[in-house]
């Protein structure tokens, strides 16, 4: 296995083929992360994700944002005290972490959303693709789910091109 880092890479303009339907990937007490499906394109693989924070865990989230931390007073500006969510990949003879692509928050203390998509630029040959997420500062412990991916054959003829 081959370490690499998977970079936030938009995917592809197009509409990719649905290979792998929505799954649970990780929850903890209050806070969830889940897999909404798995586009395959030519060129990769595009991965959103949600997590969702309820109560304690939303607090939490909320205030470790990078969108929140502005904004709060309680970390000085010399403190870096930024987390979120965490991800590794591997792929065929690939492995590594992954950064997000358009990772977004919305809520409060309360109720707090996070969403994102991975960029794997790699095409399994047997299929499998090993996805990890964590985000200890939040409760949501570290979880690997194997994606076993549908038909990943005549993805140049499955994908459709918007104008």
């Amino acid at each position: 296995m081959n370490r690499h880092r998977w970079g936030a890479v938009p995917p592809p303009d197009d509409l990719g083929a649905v290979v792998h339907g929505p799954v649970l990937l990780a929850r903890g007490d209050r806070i969830a992360a889940g897999l909404r499906c798995v586009y395959a394109y030519p060129t990769g693989l595009s991965l959103p994700f949600v997590v969702r924070a309820r109560g304690l865990a939303a607090d939490v989230v909320a205030r470790w944002s990078s969108e929140t931390l502005a904004e709060d007073p309680v970390f000085p500006a010399d403190h870096e005290p930024w987390s979120g969510v965490r991800f590794a990949v591997e792929a065929g003879e690939l492995s590594g972490p992954a950064d997000p692509v358009g990772l977004r928050g919305h809520g409060g203390l309360e109720d707090f959303d996070a969403e994102g998509l991975l960029w794997v630029g790699e095409l399994p040959a047997d299929g499998l693709v090993r996805l990890t997420v964590s985000w200890a500062e939040a409760g949501l412990p570290v979880s690997t789910t194997d994606l076993h991916l549908g038909d990943l054959t005549g993805l140049a003829d499955r994908t459709v091109a918007l104008p």
